[in-house]
């Protein structure tokens, strides 16, 4: 299920992603081989990412290599609504808004945390891997919240 502002949106998203394929010619390349190659065949990648067209382009060659995609934007205010729901309209799942509050935008990193408790995570860049270190610290900082809470409850009843 996806979490994008507006379907409708796709067609001017398609057009900004089409203008990058043409304009990048080797990433096109790498294309065509994970066309022919599916190197990522059955395996499923969760991406947080500036979500804009070239970003958008690179999600689509790994999705014409195999991949399962799961895309989120790693910056609210960097993200392109007419590329996300272009991206959703394709059949990736997509949960990116621009301009989401603090609260949507962690919503939507949680989806996406969500989904890597069973993907399995290839980072093709290290440049992508903080990224997956924001993810990873959404949820540290939410696991001692809960043990705060615990610890609050427990002593809250032995003062009783």
């Amino acid at each position: 299920m996806n979490d994008i502002r507006d379907i409708a949106l796709a067609p001017s998203g398609e057009v900004k992603i089409a203008w990058v394929r043409r304009n990048m010619p080797v990433l096109r390349g790498i294309e065509a081989d994970f066309e022919r190659e599916k190197p990522f065949a059955g395996m499923k990648v969760a991406l947080s990412v500036h979500l804009e067209a070239k970003t958008a382009y690179l999600c689509r060659v790994l999705a014409a290599g195999g991949a399962e995609m799961y895309v989120t934007g790693s910056n609210p205010l960097s993200t392109q609504d007419d590329v996300a729901a272009a991206l959703a309209a394709g059949g990736l799942e997509v949960h990116a808004t621009h301009g989401a509050t603090p609260e949507e935008y962690e919503k939507q990193l949680e989806e996406s945390e969500q989904r890597l408790a069973d993907l399995q995570m290839q980072i093709m860049d290290p440049a992508l891997a903080s990224d997956y270190t924001k993810l990873m610290e959404l949820e540290e900082q939410k696991q001692k919240e809960e043990q705060k809470d615990s610890w609050r409850e427990k002593r809250g009843n032995n003062r009783r």
